[in-house]
């Protein structure tokens, strides 16, 4: 489970990760010093676990990620070279039952009930990494539509 808790020293807040039997004796295998922050992946001090009694070692790989959000939308106007890319526009609903080079796939909701084939992906391998908009064929060869970053 994970908890925030007042610090026994300093007076601050700590996030903490452990069992549920842990949270009435405030002991943890994994904390974190930053309780200011709203919700463990907003953490920024790090996070450090446990190595032994009364011994902690701090990890720059630990960290708490938020889960993606329900729709995304991509939005603004589409220059006049690419009027196409107007229908590209709108919300894109998160779909977690297809994942493009392991991340979620966001699908457009703009196609209505017929089956989409417009969708929004992750690609980590091009000039830099990007989240791109394009066809159902498209995210299989990592074909660029339109770059968002």
């Amino acid at each position: 489970v994970v908890w925030r808790q007042k610090a026994a020293h300093g007076g601050g807040f700590l996030w903490h990760v452990g069992h549920p039997a842990d949270v009435a004796q405030g002991e943890a295998v994994i904390a974190a010093d930053d309780g200011g922050a709203a919700s463990p992946d907003l953490v920024s001090s790090g996070w450090r676990a446990v190595e032994g009694p009364g011994t902690w070692r701090r990890s720059s790989r630990l960290r708490f990620v938020a889960p993606p959000p329900a729709s995304v939308y991509l939005s603004g106007h589409a220059p006049a070279e690419a009027a196409w890319l107007a229908g590209w526009l709108g919300e894109y609903v998160l779909r977690r039952d297809l994942l493009v080079n392991g991340w979620p796939t966001f699908e457009s909701r703009r196609c209505g009930a017929t089956p989409c084939d417009r969708r929004l992906w992750f690609a980590p391998a091009q000039p830099a990494a990007a989240h791109e908009v394009g066809s159902g064929a498209e995210e299989r060869v990592l074909g660029l539509v339109y770059s968002l970053l």
